[in-house]
């Protein structure tokens, strides 16, 4: 907003009405840009949520810098500061990366390995047992006959704040079909709704299969990373692009070039480091510096790694390198998160560490520095969630 000193808020001649509107147009455009650009308010109530699958839980840290200064140095590792219950999340596993704010709209979604989605509205005020329309909502992703073959579990979720859009990843269970739900307006969703299952709410992998992250950029751009699927053509023409494959879509779909059996905007081949099989993963997008994070498990090497490419990629060869790695990722990591518009990034263990709730926080990572362990959470022993503020 202009200071006081400024000539929008100096021309006496010209009439109040008139005045008035031009400011209610310069605060409309204000919040319309802060949506395109995936900005959030800026709110003192939270700094770190996560979602402990033990206890159904969300527990939450107002400062990221006092945790990682705490970890870095030894210290006593602060105690949330808040909890965040509901009689609704009883029964509740949440799925892996499942869940996701919203700091623009005051939204904190939840989606669990059946498709339903719990939203906490106005997360940074909550606390306590949730239970009234006003403070929870939630809504399912499909009917129960929308399922895939054999059944479905529902993984990795991400939202574009820009757009109100709430990608969600779908898997059958033995990894044969694929698909990612994307809510429109997810915010307006009503309490008690299913999401029609249909070609609005679909972004369908056509040919691919286990996926395995998505995350959302700006422009309406979604990244998703798969285990595998259909062999596609190289640059040259020759059929032998398979395995496990990175790809970026806009505007609702994944484009492909069907003449030529050639994935546009796709990155797969040995050079990009993507291991085959692939298992598992997690996808983060760095909103400041236009980079993706690509959590892959061990491969042959026996190393969990973190690949990092950047948006440009995506419009050149299909087999290419990683632009830069995190150095020495985490061995039991298993999933990633961070702010769109922020400098930290989180990871949290598999069940696999032991119960141990084990967390992971990156300062600034696209400088390329190493994490730091903040062990033995308060509260926390199976985090399967993550989500920090900007």
């Amino acid at each position: 907003m202009a200071s006081e000193g400024h000539a929008l808020f100096k021309v006496p001649e010209t009439p109040l009405p008139i005045r008035c509107s031009a400011l209610r147009l310069l605060c409309l455009g204000a919040i319309a840009l802060a949506g395109t650009l995936g900005c959030v308010d800026r709110d003192d109530g939270a700094g770190l949520y996560l979602f402990d699958n033990a206890s159904r839980t969300v527990q939450v840290w107002q400062d990221l810098e006092q945790l990682h200064s705490a970890a870095r140095s030894g210290g006593e590792i602060p105690k949330p500061v808040r909890a965040i219950k509901s009689s609704l999340f009883r029964g509740l596993s949440l799925a892996w990366g499942g869940m996701a704010l919203d700091g623009f709209r005051h939204r904190l979604y939840l989606v669990s390995e059946d498709g339903k989605v719990h939203v906490i509205l106005d997360p940074a005020n909550r606390e306590g047992e949730v239970s009234r329309p006003s403070d929870i909502i939630f809504f399912s992703l499909g009917a129960s006959g929308d399922r895939l073959r054999g059944g479905s579990v529902f993984g990795q979720a991400a939202l574009d704040p820009g757009k109100d859009i709430l990608y969600v990843v779908e898997n059958a269970r033995d990894g044969d079909e694929t698909r990612l739900w994307q809510v429109a307006n997810a915010s307006k969703v009503a309490n008690h709704a299913t999401v029609a299952r249909d070609e609005h709410s679909i972004l369908k992998a056509e040919g691919d299969r286990q996926g395995a992250g998505v995350a959302a950029g700006p422009f309406h751009r979604v990244y998703a990373l798969f285990g595998g699927g259909e062999v596609y053509e190289d640059d040259r023409g020759a059929q032998s692009l398979r395995g496990p494959r990175l790809r970026q879509g806009t505007a609702g779909a994944f484009p492909a070039s069907l003449q030529h059996r050639r994935p546009m905007h796709t990155l797969m081949g040995p050079g990009t480091r993507l291991p085959d099989p692939l298992g598992h993963g997690s996808l983060a997008y760095d909103g400041r510096q236009h980079e993706l994070y690509v959590l892959v498990p061990p491969g042959d090497a026996g190393r969990t790694a973190i690949l990092v490419f950047g948006d440009g990629q995506f419009n050149g060869r299909h087999d290419q390198a990683p632009a830069r790695t995190l150095p020495d990722p985490p061995r039991d990591l298993r999933i990633l998160a961070r702010p769109w518009d922020g400098n930290w990034m989180l990871g949290a263990a598999g069940t696999a560490s032991g119960g141990r709730g084990a967390l992971y926080l990156w300062k600034a990572p696209h400088e390329g520095g190493g994490h730091v362990e903040v062990p033995n959470l308060p509260g926390v022993t199976d985090i399967r969630g993550m989500a920090a503020a900007s």
